[in-house]
This record gives structure tokens, sequence and C-alpha cells, in this order.
């Protein structure tokens, strides 16, 4: 039976040259000896290096860590409603003209002119943008000034008490500080394509 030995941990083999109580390689003698044999330690299973778990275990740990970050991808970035209106508005070759009585417009419903929609944004303000994509989706034609670039809009958003909130929506004669959909829905209920 192979011996290792405990001072260099050198596998001895069964034809070595020297003593049975003497390492080969540090020439060193075992600890004690044991009715005349000497105490050596018999081999265990040494593994040199980096420790990994047998079994495969860190190829699961691989694939969870995968997995795991493929959710928070998802979580971070997906956004249903938004990605197919994008899809739809993208792959749209021509859409169908707003006095067309097809899509309830004013003129089909007999409800007269949409009232003046006017948005007061910015560039990087997600609201805005959502306030955008609202008024796309739901065909209202609207006039919109980027208050960072007009100094005369931001005067008159400031007058009107937006302060410093973006976006700042006018509709007819009421005003809407920040985007609130529910409220943009009442207000312009007769004239939505998606009510």
């Amino acid at each position: 039976m192979p011996q290792i030995c405990p001072h260099c941990n050198h596998l001895r083999k069964e034809n070595e040259a020297t003593p049975v109580w003497q390492c080969p390689a540090c020439k060193q003698a075992y600890a004690g000896k044991t009715n005349g044999a000497a105490s050596i330690r018999q081999p265990v299973s040494v593994r040199y290096g980096p420790q990994t778990r047998s079994g495969g275990g860190s190829g699961k740990r691989w694939l969870l860590l995968i997995a795991l970050l493929a959710i928070a991808a998802a979580v971070w970035w997906w956004q249903p409603a938004y990605f197919l209106e994008n899809l739809i508005d993208n792959l749209k070759i021509s859409s169908p003209k707003a006095d067309d009585p097809k899509v309830g417009s004013p003129k089909a419903n007999n409800l007269g002119e949409q009232p003046r929609v006017v948005l007061y944004a910015t560039t990087w303000c997600g609201y805005c943008a959502a306030a955008r994509k609202f008024f796309r989706k739901n065909r209202i034609e609207y006039t919109e000034y980027d208050i960072e670039k007009d100094a005369v809009a931001r005067r008159e958003r400031d007058q009107l008490g937006g302060g410093g909130i973006v976006p700042l929506i006018i509709v007819g004669n009421a005003v809407f500080p920040g985007y609130d959909e529910a409220e943009l829905r009442r207000a312009l209920r007769p004239w939505l394509r998606n009510s």
C-alpha cells in the first residue's frame, strides 16, 4: 500500500530502496513506530490547485448566474406595451388619415374640432416621452415646445404655473402639470382613437 510522507507529502512507492521508516525524498524519519513499523499516513485524496466541488456544481452555478442575469435584464428592459407599440409604429407603411370615419375621428362623431393641445417638455424627460407616445398612439394633434431650447416657451410654462415641472400639458383651457394619462383621457375622450 502506498504511503505519504508527513513532511514533504512524497508518495512512497513499493520498491523504494530507503528503509520503511525514512522518506526517500526528504530523508527524514517518520514520526513514531508502531509494532516495529513506521507510523505513516495512508494516502488520501490530495488536490493541488484551486479546489472545486465534484458533481458539476460550478456548471450549475454558471447556469444559475446566467438565468438570474437574463431575468434581471428582462425586468429592467422589458416594457411590453412600449415594445409592441414601437414595433407596430415602425412596421406601419402608411397610417390612416385623421379624418377617416373608420378611425373614430371628431368629424365622424360630429363633435367638432379637437381642443388645442400644447406640450411643454424636454428631450430627456421620461414622462414627456410618455405624453408624446400617448398623443401619437391616440392621434391627438399637439404642439410641442422644448423649454430647454426655447426661452419664450420656458417663460410661458412658468406663467402657467409650471414652475420646475415637466411636462406641462394644456388641453383647451385646462392645465395639467405632469403626465397623468387618466386625466388626459377624460379631457380628450371624444377625440381618442383608443378610448
